[in-house]
């Protein structure tokens, strides 16, 4: 299977998670009465959205005769989700991020795999503001050879 089916099969299944899974205005308000009023949210105010989305990820690399890795070591910090071959050989790198995160993208051009994802959810992408990187189109953001593919939900 060619990565731009992966990225379509992932782009689509980003999208339900994200519906299902991030809280609506409504409880958003009311997410922050509860904790006015000294109650304890913990993961409530980000939703569930980010969690369930990385282990829906890590379990679907089965699919592609890979494992999935979750919080995978890197240099400067940790990839959400890591596709590997049973070989050990990194295919695929994911980072799911719900706002403009300079740190997720270095990560994933500085991680050695075949393929990097960047999963963003932010309501507005300040494209200019990744132009640090290199070239930035709406699809990828690319140092040399080293390319990372957005997907944008």
């Amino acid at each position: 299977m060619e990565i731009e089916e992966i990225l379509l099969l992932v782009r689509k299944k980003a999208q339900q998670f994200h519906k299902q899974y991030t809280p609506t205005k409504e409880q958003v308000k009311k997410n922050r009465l509860l904790k006015k009023c000294g109650y304890s949210i913990g993961n409530v105010k980000r939703g569930s959205y980010h969690n369930r989305f990385q282990y829906y990820l890590a379990a679907y690399a089965a699919a592609f005769n890979a494992v999935g890795v979750l919080e995978y070591e890197v240099l400067n910090g940790r990839i959400d989700v890591m596709w590997q071959f049973y070989n050990g050989e990194n295919f695929v790198a994911f980072e799911i991020d719900t706002s403009n995160k300079l740190k997720s993208v270095q990560k994933l051009l500085d991680v050695d795999a075949m393929h990097r994802v960047w999963i963003c959810s932010a309501p507005v992408v300040k494209r200019e503001k990744f132009e640090v990187f290199g070239e930035v189109t709406m699809s990828e953001i690319r140092r040399g050879n080293r390319v990372v593919r957005c997907i944008y939900i």
